[in-house]
Order: C-alpha cells, then sequence, then structure tokens
C-alpha cells in the first residue's frame, strides 16, 4: 500500500490521496510497452528482441524461450546470456526445487485424497511458470545491464 502527500493549498494539514484512486495515464502505460515491443495482448510471455549498439548482433526471446528456460534454468541463461547472472539463475532453481519438495512433502497430506493428483500438476505447472518467467526476466535484465538497446520483435 503506497500513499503520497499531495500539498492542499486551502488547508493545513496535507491530505493523503492512494495511487490507486487516479487511474494511470494510458499515454506513459502504452509508452513504456511500446518502448520495448510490446502490445497489451502479449503481457503473459513477451518476445524481446536486443540489439548489441556497436556490432549490431541481435538476440530474440521469443515464446520457446519459455519453455527451454523452465526446462534448463541455469543452464538457458548460461547458454543465452553468459555468467553474469549465473548465481541468482542457480539461486532460483534451487528455491523452487525446495519449495516444490516442500510442498510435495508437507502440503499435499492437507489435500484430500482424490484431489492430490491435481493439486500436484498444479504446483508443478505453478513452479514451471514462476520458473521460465524469472529465468526469462533475468536474462532480460543481464542485456539491459550490459547496455544492449531493445528493439520490437520481429
Amino acid at each position: 500500500m503506497q500513499f503520497f502527500l499531495a500539498r492542499n493549498d486551502t488547508a493545513r494539514k496535507p491530505c493523503v490521496m492512494r495511487l490507486w484512486d487516479y487511474p494511470l495515464t494510458d499515454g506513459l502505460e502504452s509508452l513504456a510497452l511500446r518502448r520495448v515491443g510490446l502490445s497489451r495482448k502479449s503481457r503473459m510471455f513477451p518476445n524481446y528482441r536486443f540489439v548489441e549498439p556497436h556490432t549490431e548482433k541481435s538476440v530474440r526471446i521469443g515464446k520457446l524461450s519459455y519453455l527451454w528456460a523452465s526446462l534448463l534454468g541455469p543452464l538457458y541463461l548460461l547458454v543465452k546470456a553468459g555468467p553474469r547472472k549465473l548465481l541468482q539463475s542457480l539461486a532460483l532453481s534451487i528455491a523452487c526445487a525446495v519449495a516444490l519438495f516442500v510442498f510435495v512433502a508437507r502440503g499435499l497430506s492437507y489435500i484430500p485424497g482424490d484431489l492430490q493428483p491435481v493439486a500436484l500438476l498444479l504446483a508443478v505447472i505453478a513452479f514451471f511458470l514462476v520458473h521460465s518467467i524469472r529465468t526469462v526476466t533475468l536474462v532480460k535484465n543481464s542485456f539491459i545491464q550490459r547496455q544492449w538497446a531493445p528493439r520490437p520483435p520481429n
């Protein structure tokens, strides 16, 4: 919950305005999305393309990259972006594996027997989604830190 103070010239006390009381201007949001080549439709698994400014080498991160990132994790990051964020990716993979193990070992016993296979399947899918999105975010941040220019995906 974020608040910020707005000055009110007629009253002595500042009034508190909540951020959710005022809608964001659509121009700023769409401008930020267009800058990296995203539309409103492609928010879940967005495509990215980065260009190295000096050599014009281009790297594309597409929909299939999310599958490889979820299955291979740190190895995908190492191949795609180099060793810069490897420790963070290893920590993420270990954390996801430990969380899934804890859910299977402890949390699954609280779910009725006939719903356990469904809960296990949903948990595995959820952990793969989290792992893939975070790994691709690490790859994207690695390119941004190296001053690669984001371009609209082809």
